[in-house]
Protein backbone atom coordinates (compact mmCIF):
# COMPACT_ATOMS: atom_id res chain seq x y z
CA UNK A 1 0.00 0.00 0.00
CA UNK A 2 1.90 2.60 -1.24
CA UNK A 3 -0.02 5.76 0.72
CA UNK A 4 0.46 3.94 3.76
CA UNK A 5 3.58 2.59 3.47
CA UNK A 6 2.22 -1.03 4.46
CA UNK A 7 3.56 -4.59 3.08
CA UNK A 8 -0.13 -5.91 2.56
CA UNK A 9 1.38 -9.88 1.61
CA UNK A 10 5.19 -11.13 1.55
CA UNK A 11 6.11 -14.41 0.59
CA UNK A 12 9.07 -16.64 -0.07
CA UNK A 13 8.50 -19.29 -2.52
CA UNK A 14 9.88 -21.17 -5.40
CA UNK A 15 13.03 -22.55 -6.19
CA UNK A 16 15.49 -19.81 -7.50
CA UNK A 17 18.16 -23.31 -8.64
CA UNK A 18 15.33 -25.02 -10.48
CA UNK A 19 15.15 -25.10 -14.49
CA UNK A 20 11.87 -24.27 -14.46
CA UNK A 21 11.33 -20.08 -15.36
CA UNK A 22 15.10 -20.57 -16.57
CA UNK A 23 16.38 -20.43 -13.07
CA UNK A 24 14.01 -17.22 -11.49
CA UNK A 25 12.01 -18.54 -8.69
CA UNK A 26 9.51 -15.81 -9.17
CA UNK A 27 8.03 -14.56 -13.03
CA UNK A 28 5.23 -13.16 -14.87
CA UNK A 29 3.70 -10.78 -12.33
CA UNK A 30 0.64 -8.96 -13.94
CA UNK A 31 -2.93 -7.08 -12.82
CA UNK A 32 -6.23 -8.25 -14.58
CA UNK A 33 -8.44 -5.72 -16.12
CA UNK A 34 -10.15 -4.92 -13.29
CA UNK A 35 -7.91 -5.08 -10.69
CA UNK A 36 -9.13 -7.85 -8.65
CA UNK A 37 -6.13 -10.32 -9.34
CA UNK A 38 -3.10 -10.17 -9.58
CA UNK A 39 -1.55 -12.89 -11.14
CA UNK A 40 2.05 -15.21 -9.99
CA UNK A 41 3.70 -17.87 -11.46
CA UNK A 42 6.68 -19.48 -9.21
CA UNK A 43 8.76 -22.34 -9.93
CA UNK A 44 6.04 -24.72 -8.87
CA UNK A 45 2.75 -23.36 -9.05
CA UNK A 46 0.45 -20.72 -10.78
CA UNK A 47 -1.53 -18.30 -8.47
CA UNK A 48 -4.25 -15.45 -8.79
CA UNK A 49 -4.34 -13.51 -5.74
CA UNK A 50 -7.54 -11.65 -4.36
CA UNK A 51 -6.01 -8.06 -4.81
CA UNK A 52 -8.54 -7.13 -1.49
CA UNK A 53 -7.28 -9.90 1.10
CA UNK A 54 -3.97 -9.99 -1.02
CA UNK A 55 -4.74 -14.24 -0.27
CA UNK A 56 -4.56 -16.81 -3.20
CA UNK A 57 -7.72 -17.48 -4.22
CA UNK A 58 -6.73 -19.55 -7.95
CA UNK A 59 -3.95 -21.70 -7.37
CA UNK A 60 -2.75 -24.49 -9.94
CA UNK A 61 -0.28 -26.66 -8.38
CA UNK A 62 2.72 -28.57 -9.65
CA UNK A 63 3.38 -26.92 -13.28
CA UNK A 64 6.92 -26.58 -14.25
CA UNK A 65 6.93 -23.64 -16.53
CA UNK A 66 9.15 -21.53 -18.78
CA UNK A 67 7.17 -18.97 -19.48
CA UNK A 68 3.30 -18.19 -18.55
CA UNK A 69 1.08 -15.04 -19.16
CA UNK A 70 -2.62 -14.90 -17.63
CA UNK A 71 -5.11 -13.28 -20.00
CA UNK A 72 -6.36 -9.58 -18.75
CA UNK A 73 -9.78 -11.21 -18.25
CA UNK A 74 -8.39 -13.31 -15.43
CA UNK A 75 -10.12 -16.31 -17.45
CA UNK A 76 -6.88 -18.24 -18.56
CA UNK A 77 -3.65 -18.46 -19.04
CA UNK A 78 -0.77 -19.20 -21.48
CA UNK A 79 1.60 -21.41 -20.25
CA UNK A 80 5.33 -22.92 -21.97
CA UNK A 81 6.26 -25.98 -20.01
CA UNK A 82 9.83 -26.17 -19.68
CA UNK A 83 10.09 -30.25 -20.99
CA UNK A 84 8.67 -32.00 -22.96
CA UNK A 85 5.14 -30.79 -24.05
CA UNK A 86 4.42 -27.83 -26.31
CA UNK A 87 2.37 -24.45 -24.96
CA UNK A 88 -0.91 -24.67 -24.04
CA UNK A 89 -3.88 -22.34 -23.29
CA UNK A 90 -5.32 -23.51 -18.97
CA UNK A 91 -8.17 -22.41 -17.74
CA UNK A 92 -8.46 -22.07 -13.47
CA UNK A 93 -10.45 -25.64 -13.38
CA UNK A 94 -7.15 -27.70 -15.13
CA UNK A 95 -8.43 -28.17 -18.06
CA UNK A 96 -5.84 -27.54 -20.99
CA UNK A 97 -6.33 -26.68 -24.79
CA UNK A 98 -3.13 -27.30 -26.97
CA UNK A 99 -1.80 -24.22 -28.88
CA UNK A 100 -0.84 -24.65 -32.68
CA UNK A 101 2.53 -23.22 -32.42
CA UNK A 102 2.81 -23.04 -36.57
CA UNK A 103 6.38 -22.35 -37.29
CA UNK A 104 7.59 -21.45 -34.48
CA UNK A 105 10.68 -23.30 -32.84
CA UNK A 106 10.51 -25.50 -29.35
CA UNK A 107 12.45 -22.45 -27.19
CA UNK A 108 9.28 -20.41 -26.98
CA UNK A 109 11.21 -16.88 -25.59
CA UNK A 110 8.21 -14.46 -24.56
CA UNK A 111 4.22 -14.69 -24.49
CA UNK A 112 1.54 -12.30 -23.89
CA UNK A 113 -1.89 -11.31 -24.61
CA UNK A 114 -4.37 -8.53 -25.78
CA UNK A 115 -5.22 -5.62 -23.40
CA UNK A 116 -8.70 -7.49 -24.92
CA UNK A 117 -7.91 -10.69 -23.95
CA UNK A 118 -8.70 -11.77 -27.76
CA UNK A 119 -5.14 -12.24 -28.81
CA UNK A 120 -2.09 -13.89 -28.22
CA UNK A 121 1.50 -13.61 -29.10
CA UNK A 122 4.37 -15.91 -29.00
CA UNK A 123 7.60 -15.58 -30.00
CA UNK A 124 10.78 -17.66 -30.27
CA UNK A 125 14.98 -17.42 -30.85
CA UNK A 126 14.47 -17.61 -34.78
CA UNK A 127 13.05 -14.70 -34.99
CA UNK A 128 9.51 -15.52 -35.61
CA UNK A 129 6.16 -14.02 -33.73
CA UNK A 130 2.82 -15.91 -33.89
CA UNK A 131 -0.36 -14.04 -33.53
CA UNK A 132 -3.43 -15.83 -32.76
CA UNK A 133 -6.85 -14.34 -32.31
CA UNK A 134 -8.65 -16.79 -29.74
CA UNK A 135 -11.95 -17.04 -31.08
CA UNK A 136 -11.38 -17.95 -34.29
CA UNK A 137 -8.03 -19.83 -34.46
CA UNK A 138 -6.72 -17.95 -37.18
CA UNK A 139 -2.89 -17.07 -37.11
CA UNK A 140 -0.28 -15.50 -38.90
CA UNK A 141 3.72 -15.34 -38.82
CA UNK A 142 5.96 -12.46 -38.94
CA UNK A 143 9.78 -13.32 -39.25
CA UNK A 144 12.60 -11.02 -38.51
CA UNK A 145 15.57 -10.69 -39.69
CA UNK A 146 18.60 -8.60 -40.38
CA UNK A 147 21.07 -9.01 -42.97
CA UNK A 148 19.86 -12.72 -43.08
CA UNK A 149 20.31 -13.54 -39.62
CA UNK A 150 17.81 -14.71 -37.48
CA UNK A 151 16.67 -12.64 -34.00
CA UNK A 152 15.82 -12.94 -30.40
CA UNK A 153 12.61 -11.82 -29.65
CA UNK A 154 11.91 -11.52 -26.06
CA UNK A 155 9.46 -8.46 -25.59
CA UNK A 156 5.66 -8.89 -26.90
CA UNK A 157 3.75 -5.37 -25.85
CA UNK A 158 0.18 -4.74 -26.85
CA UNK A 159 -0.95 -1.16 -27.03
CA UNK A 160 -3.95 -0.12 -24.29
CA UNK A 161 -6.41 -0.15 -27.13
CA UNK A 162 -5.11 -3.74 -28.47
CA UNK A 163 -4.67 -2.32 -31.85
CA UNK A 164 -0.46 -1.88 -31.95
CA UNK A 165 1.73 -4.55 -31.10
CA UNK A 166 5.49 -3.64 -30.01
CA UNK A 167 8.10 -6.22 -30.76
CA UNK A 168 12.14 -6.25 -29.71
CA UNK A 169 14.33 -8.00 -31.26
CA UNK A 170 17.92 -8.08 -31.53
CA UNK A 171 20.71 -9.97 -33.09
CA UNK A 172 24.46 -10.18 -31.59
CA UNK A 173 25.00 -6.84 -33.75
CA UNK A 174 21.42 -5.41 -34.28
CA UNK A 175 18.82 -4.37 -31.92
CA UNK A 176 15.40 -2.88 -33.01
CA UNK A 177 11.72 -1.89 -32.05
CA UNK A 178 9.36 -2.98 -34.42
CA UNK A 179 5.58 -1.56 -34.47
CA UNK A 180 3.13 -3.80 -36.58
CA UNK A 181 -0.51 -3.83 -36.89
CA UNK A 182 -1.74 -5.97 -34.10
CA UNK A 183 -4.47 -7.49 -36.28
CA UNK A 184 -2.54 -7.91 -39.45
CA UNK A 185 0.77 -8.24 -38.48
CA UNK A 186 1.95 -5.84 -40.94
CA UNK A 187 4.58 -3.91 -39.94
CA UNK A 188 4.31 0.00 -39.35
CA UNK A 189 7.71 1.03 -38.45
CA UNK A 190 11.24 0.80 -37.06
CA UNK A 191 13.07 1.93 -34.02
CA UNK A 192 16.64 1.78 -33.71
CA UNK A 193 19.39 3.73 -32.79
CA UNK A 194 22.81 4.19 -33.24
CA UNK A 195 24.87 2.07 -31.80
CA UNK A 196 22.70 -0.19 -29.69
CA UNK A 197 22.45 -4.03 -29.57
CA UNK A 198 19.05 -4.59 -27.93
CA UNK A 199 15.52 -3.42 -27.64
CA UNK A 200 13.58 -4.47 -24.36
CA UNK A 201 11.18 -3.13 -21.23
CA UNK A 202 8.87 -1.46 -23.29
CA UNK A 203 5.81 0.10 -21.90
CA UNK A 204 2.68 2.64 -23.78
CA UNK A 205 1.25 5.46 -21.91
CA UNK A 206 -2.35 4.89 -20.56
CA UNK A 207 -3.71 6.61 -23.58
CA UNK A 208 -1.04 4.88 -26.17
CA UNK A 209 -0.06 8.15 -27.63
CA UNK A 210 3.84 7.45 -26.23
CA UNK A 211 6.46 4.66 -26.02
CA UNK A 212 8.82 4.11 -22.91
CA UNK A 213 11.39 1.37 -24.54
CA UNK A 214 14.85 0.68 -22.79
CA UNK A 215 17.91 0.18 -26.01
CA UNK A 216 20.96 -1.34 -23.84
CA UNK A 217 21.34 1.39 -21.10
CA UNK A 218 19.45 4.00 -23.42
CA UNK A 219 15.65 5.42 -22.03
CA UNK A 220 13.72 6.53 -24.76
CA UNK A 221 10.28 8.37 -24.34
CA UNK A 222 8.98 8.47 -28.25
CA UNK A 223 5.49 9.12 -29.52
CA UNK A 224 3.95 6.60 -30.98
CA UNK A 225 2.66 8.12 -33.92
CA UNK A 226 6.57 9.36 -35.34
CA UNK A 227 7.38 5.42 -35.34
CA UNK A 228 6.29 4.73 -39.29
CA UNK A 229 8.31 3.30 -42.32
Amino acid sequence: DLTAKKVLYESTTGNPNGQALDGNAVGSLQFSSDGKLMFMVNTFDLEAYDTTTWQPTRVLRDYQVREAAMSPDGQQIAVTPWYPETPYLIDWSGDRTPLDTGDLSTTILAMNFSPDSKMLVMSDNKGHVLHQTLATGESHTYTAKFDGDYHLIRELTFSPDSKLLTIGDFTEKNGVLRMMNAVTMEQIGTLSPDGVLRAKYFAFSPDGSQITTVFDNVLLIVNTADIHD
